[in-house]
């Protein structure tokens, strides 16, 4: 395994990688101050195109999600950028009316940022909900609504360039 640090479109990013396959990828919205290296390069244009709606170009390793996170992971991939479901919305989608908790768990339990957009998430009554993707759980508390908001506003500038 090997990690990779640097910086994408809203912050910078600590990936796991094994090989050419993405294991985990952690982000916060603090600076970066590294040197990018090319593998550096390669998943934060991953990252970055994943934020303009295309596919990622990376594999991603699954094993880990069971049949149902997979199944909200792939509902999640095909929100456009810039849109948000709610929780009940993304269960009616996977065929689990009902399952909105069970949503919000495969959210949670989430290991790639942005690659799987968990980010484009809502409650029900529309308003936005906490991001827990920072390295630091003090930072989720005090800014994961704030970056969140700033990674869908992103999201929104480039769908809105195409």
């Amino acid at each position: 395994m090997t990690l990779i640090h640097g910086k994408f479109a809203c912050g910078t990013f600590t990936a796991t990688m094994d090989g050419e396959t993405v294991m985990a990828l952690r982000i916060s919205p603090k600076p970066y101050r590294g040197t990018m290296t090319p593998a550096a390069k390669k998943i934060a244009a991953a990252m970055n195109a994943v934020m303009a709606g295309k596919k990622s170009p990376i594999k991603m390793d699954l094993a880990w999600a069971s049949d149902f996170q997979q199944r909200i992971y792939k509902i999640l991939q095909s929100i456009p950028p810039g849109e948000m479901l709610t929780y009940g919305e993304i269960a009616a989608r996977a065929g689990s009316p009902g399952a909105a908790r069970a949503v919000g768990t495969a959210c949670a339990s989430n290991r790639i940022a942005i690659l799987i957009p968990c980010h484009r998430v809502t409650r029900a009554d529309g308003q936005p909900c906490g991001y827990s993707w920072s390295d630091d759980p003090a930072q989720n508390k005090k800014h994961g609504y704030g970056f969140k908001q700033a990674i869908i506003g992103q999201e929104q500038t480039v769908s809105s360039k195409q």
